[in-house]
């Protein structure tokens, strides 16, 4: 790709370019009962808005996938620098 193709498509999938698109022409994937796709426009939100107990349950039934996919600290794809 070249670097103009490059700018370009960054510039198209920005986050502040898809909500804007998103609040003018709506997107296709937002769930039936949600009203927008796109949230905040950061990682990890839901360290502020799930509960401890409620975060355990979901690691606890997932746990295998979750680790597979690199999601857990202890796979060695994590980064403990950046919280992921």
């Amino acid at each position: 790709m070249s670097e103009p193709g490059l700018t370009k498509a960054v510039d198209r999938t920005s986050f502040q370019r898809l909500v804007a698109e998103e609040a003018e022409h709506g997107f296709r994937e937002t769930a039936p009962t949600a009203t927008t796709f796109f949230r905040r426009g950061h990682a990890h939100p839901w360290r502020e808005e799930l509960s401890t107990e409620l975060i355990t349950h979901v690691v606890a039934d997932n746990n295998d996938m979750m680790n597979r996919l690199g999601y857990l600290p202890s796979h060695p794809d994590h980064n403990p620098s950046t919280n992921e």
